[in-house]
């Protein structure tokens, strides 16, 4: 296969793992729907120039449109990392030695997408997985499950925070305890009220420190 066949493949890949229409990427792109048109069907050749605007209009590394082989599982599945971390589904903290990746776990990138995740490079930075411990969520979230985690800012700012909603929570002395909990916001204390699921667990506070923003807190699980 010639190299401008597998670019020109790939170019109609993502475009539609991103549900653009030609228009909407022409109108990204910065030129007309037809151009756009010419370079999937072979008219027009996908110069390094075409395809770095194409790779910043679609928000992909350039090394995507020469990509020649994909798995089935990738193509339609994105990869996240499951980090070395578990959120206590208690009020106790968490074991966080280190947050490294120990696994990746395929996810749908349809679903994702269903979910209001964009599929791009970002997708890759704001997402990973954790697993919860303890029983103080059930029966909403069991021991051992595994979490999808966001940790874009744009979903923790205090407008978008839904109280009721479950969050992990960050706390402790020294700000690496994680607890996974349905969050309440009082502003007039400055507090994060944290409560279980499992009526046998007590609610608990949290205090906002001076300097430190919502963000640092809350995080979407």
């Amino acid at each position: 296969m010639q190299i401008q066949d597998i670019i020109r493949r790939n170019l109609i890949r993502i475009r539609n793992q991103r549900a653009l229409t030609q228009d909407q990427l022409a109108e990204r792109y910065g030129c007309k729907r037809s151009f756009i048109g010419q370079l999937e069907r072979e008219h027009a050749d996908l110069t390094w120039g075409v395809i770095a605007k194409l790779a910043e209009a679609l928000d992909v590394e350039e090394t995507e449109f020469i990509v020649t082989e994909r798995s089935a599982l990738e193509e339609n599945h994105l990869l996240i990392p499951l980090l070395n971390v578990r959120a206590e589904a208690g009020i106790n903290g968490v074991i966080a030695d280190t947050a490294e990746p120990v696994d990746q776990l395929p996810f749908k990138r349809a679903w994702l997408q269903s979910k209001g995740y964009r599929d791009d490079t970002r997708i890759r930075e704001r997402l990973f997985l954790i697993k919860a411990r303890g029983e103080s969520m059930e029966p909403t979230i069991s021991d051992g499950e595994v979490l999808l985690v966001d940790m874009d800012d744009t979903v923790r700012v205090p407008e978008n925070i839904k109280n009721g909603a479950v969050y992990i929570v960050r706390w402790g002395r020294t700000g690496d305890a994680f607890s996974v909990k349905r969050v309440h916001l009082d502003w007039d204390l400055r507090q994060i009220i944290a409560t279980s699921d499992n009526e046998l667990y007590r609610a608990q506070s949290i205090d906002l420190a001076e300097g430190k923003p919502l963000q640092y807190y809350v995080f979407d699980g």
